[in-house]
């Protein structure tokens, strides 16, 4: 297999090199990944309000993606849970992670509050486009659905 082809999975982080806070992930294709997290960014639609704002507020060029581990598909939760906690991400002042766990299993009320008060932002937000869409719907496609 041609190595720029290569589906890498691991941790990667998002560095924010003007306040030094940092977002965590994990991801089975990690180049897909911070595709994904740059779409959203750039159409202002991210779903971390946190990482939002301060992409906002410092534009792109002061925000570094990189791969901290690689590792199997198996061990992505528990070598998440690693690096979220060695960078203390959940700590407003330190990172901008809203889950403090990497399976997602435990969202206290307050991050249920603000992403419930994300999602009706969205909703109400007619330039909003969603970034799950697995398909380019055709100029005739988006011309019946308006």
């Amino acid at each position: 297999m041609d190595k720029s082809t290569q589906i890498i999975s691991g941790i990667y982080k998002i560095l924010n090199t003007k306040n030094n806070k940092i977002y965590i992930g994990s991801s089975i294709n990690i180049e897909k990944r911070f595709g994904e997290h740059l779409r959203a960014l750039k159409g202002s639609y991210h779903n971390n309000n946190h990482l939002q704002s301060a992409w906002n507020k410092y534009g792109k060029s002061n925000f570094i993606f990189t791969i901290i581990e690689t590792c199997s598909i198996k061990n992505l939760v528990e070598i998440e849970q690693f690096w979220m906690d060695y960078y203390n991400v959940t700590n407003n002042k330190k990172g901008y992670n809203i889950c403090p766990k990497a399976d997602h299993s435990i969202v206290s009320e307050e991050t249920k509050a603000k992403l419930s008060e994300t999602l009706l932002k969205r909703a109400q937000n007619p330039n909003y486009t969603n970034s799950n869409k697995s398909s380019k719907h055709s100029n005739e496609t988006k011309a019946k659905q308006s």
